[in-house]
């Protein structure tokens, strides 16, 4: 997600194409807020709710991506449009 240029491209998509959609008002905000929250802890703009181990040392990686991304990008969205 480029949240300054306000667009997201899915680089995996059913068809197999490439596709970028524009992201603005309340959406946009709500994911530049998110990403400020995590920033701290993740790269990620939807960082792993779960401490990953990484398997060469056994410690914690907290800058593990989200699996299973699209279950959760449907419940938020879900819950923005019933707001």
């Amino acid at each position: 997600m480029d949240l300054n240029a306000g667009r997201a491209t899915l680089h995996d998509t059913q068809n197999g194409e490439q596709r970028t959609l524009p992201l603005a008002g309340k959406a946009l905000e709500a994911l530049r807020q998110l990403k400020l929250q995590h920033s701290a802890r993740s790269e990620y703009l939807f960082p792993s709710p779960t401490v990953v181990l990484d398997p060469k040392t056994g410690k914690p990686h907290l800058d593990a991506p989200y699996e299973h991304f699209d279950a959760h990008w449907y419940a938020a969205l879900t819950r923005t449009c019933s707001a």
